[in-house]
């Protein structure tokens, strides 16, 4: 294989991981999104179900409020999602930038003072953008959990509840 060929196929894999990162960021909001109207839609069916009224028994009451609990939660945390990821693609756009002034630089392409000031920030954006997507994963999973969670307990209650107190 010669070089333009590897270059070729450089090329190539290069437009993949592109195009997989996007698919993954875009399926990545759609998921965020869906919960997050899940949620509401579940949260205002709970409530009206339940008739703005607290429950007739201690262990009924309990189930009502931690699923109102657990939903609010998931609420917040998907909210907290959006705006992590926000930051996440602030730092990264700015991570991106660095790096092509780096990259003109070492290349002889255009030529900056700073160089050394622009390594250090692409050191610390690196760092944080890792950060930042950890968190994203973390709240996103948050997000999941106490929705499911949540919802499993409000069914249940609604369950109960329409069978104890009926």
């Amino acid at each position: 294989m010669d070089e333009q060929d590897k270059r070729d196929q450089h090329k190539v894999r290069m437009e993949r991981v592109v195009r997989w990162d996007s698919y993954r960021i875009n399926q990545f909001s759609y998921s965020n999104n869906l919960l997050i109207g899940l949620n509401l839609g579940f949260l205002g069916f709970f409530i009206a179900q339940s008739g703005f009224k607290f429950s007739c028994s201690c262990y009924l009451l309990t189930l009502q409020i931690l699923t109102g609990l657990l939903l609010i939660a998931s609420f917040f945390t998907g909210l907290m999602t959006v705006l992590n990821r926000l930051q996440d693609f602030r730092k990264t756009a700015k991570l991106t930038k660095r790096r092509k002034k780096k990259f003109e630089h070492d290349h002889n392409i255009k030529s900056y003072s700073d160089i050394e000031t622009i390594s250090s920030e692409i050191t610390i954006l690196d760092a944080e953008t890792k950060k930042l997507g950890n968190r994203t994963w973390t709240l996103l999973n948050w997000q999941v959990w106490t929705f499911l969670i949540g919802t499993i307990i409000g069914v249940a209650y609604l369950i109960i509840e329409k069978n104890a107190c009926g």
